[in-house]
């Protein structure tokens, strides 16, 4: 085989394989089971799994990071579980939360007692929706909330309170699949060291090929 089609061909499928390496990114599962803890492993290799001993319930996946509740406080951790740390302790256990990594914001509803927006390291500023605020759903730079049959949106500070859509009956929970959701994803730095060899390789071959018509005199 010509020297140089084999090094197209090699680009190829190194740029290839980098790709593959992009989409073949580990599943991490989380789940929580109340007083029995919180675990986190791949359905694909069950035996590796982390966990957390405590009375783990609403879950909340932002940025690097996992976001779970614990009674009354909401605890911040690594992927793998591993640097739990308190983001902040409320007086009465919020019915659901959602954390906003881009903004700073932890969004916290209380039921009967409404839905508030804060920074936790700046909760002098908060936002608040009077009503009865249950389940929370964060999407496309807007906040999603329940209130009984009602699924309401808003913006991120909580103004511009806008009826979704109601429901004859009160769903068990919801979410919502925003326009933007469905990014490409992003290669990960080994990735792209092999598709950058690999489109160099490719252009160096169609660089010193053989041009058509060439004339070769002896």
């Amino acid at each position: 085989m010509n020297r140089k089609l084999k090094s197209i061909l090699v680009a190829a499928a190194l740029a290839s394989a980098a790709l593959a390496a992009t989409s073949a990114k580990a599943l991490t599962l989380y789940e929580s089971f109340g007083p029995y803890g919180l675990f986190a492993f791949d359905p694909a290799h069950p035996a590796v799994t982390v966990g957390y001993a405590g009375n783990a319930t609403n879950l909340d996946l932002a940025g690097d990071h996992l976001y779970f509740q614990d009674g009354p406080t909401i605890y911040k951790a690594n992927a793998d579980l591993s640097g739990v740390t308190p983001l902040w302790n409320n007086v009465a256990a919020p019915t659901d939360f959602a954390f906003d990594a881009s903004s700073g914001l932890l969004y916290e509803s209380f039921g009967l007692y409404g839905l508030f927006a804060f920074d936790p390291t700046h909760p002098a500023t908060t936002y608040g929706y009077a009503g009865n605020a249950t389940n929370l759903y964060l999407a496309g730079g807007q906040v999603f909330f329940q209130d009984g049959t009602t699924i309401y949106q808003a913006n991120a500070d909580l103004s511009g309170v806008a009826q979704l859509w109601d429901n004859v009956a009160v769903p068990n929970d919801f979410a919502i699949g925003a326009p933007d959701a469905a990014g490409s994803a992003v290669p990960e730095p080994a990735a792209w060291v092999l598709m950058i060899a690999g489109f160099a390789l490719a252009g160096a071959g169609l660089r010193w090929a053989p041009r058509a018509g060439a004339v070769k005199l002896s």
